[in-house]
């Protein structure tokens, strides 16, 4: 049928791209049970959406470029240099938005004095460079985007 047309179109292609394929193609489909997104730069491991959903406490590790200048006896003498550090951000994951590679996430952390710190990440950043999962709710969440939180002091 319309795999067997596809094929005979592709063997106008080089023999290496037409052999890969059609081994696609007549082999049995397989469907992950879960959708993998990988990071542009394939140095990042992969990163899994049914790894955390919202309401989940999870741990984002960034990397962070800082300039770090060193002064000297003149303007010209005072050198300045790059580091690269990896930042930790630990909150709940109020929402995930988006599809395919338009998804992001959003996660809100508690910081001092009643005073609260919401990110909003692009899941496949190049500067992510891990996302831990460090606890799950202990009760069902039913919604998709935890807005209701910002009114309550739990997070």
């Amino acid at each position: 049928g319309f795999f067997k047309r596809m094929v005979e179109q592709l063997k106008a292609l080089p023999a290496n791209v037409a052999a890969k394929v059609e081994e696609v193609l007549t082999g049995e489909p397989q469907f992950p049970k879960r959708l993998v997104v990988t990071s542009p730069n394939y140095s990042i491991p992969t990163l899994t959406l049914d790894d955390f959903r919202p309401g989940d406490i999870v741990r984002v590790h960034q990397k962070v470029q800082e300039t770090v200048t060193t002064a000297g006896k003149t303007k010209k003498a005072s050198t300045s240099e790059i580091k690269t550090r990896v930042q930790v951000f630990e909150g709940v994951v109020l929402g995930i938005k988006g599809e395919g590679e338009n998804k992001s996430f959003m996660v809100r952390k508690k910081s001092y004095d009643h005073v609260s710190v919401e990110r909003i990440w692009p899941l496949n950043s190049p500067s992510l460079v891990k996302i831990e999962v460090k606890s799950n709710p202990k009760r069902k969440i039913r919604r998709a985007k935890l807005y209701y939180l910002r009114k309550t002091e739990h997070a």
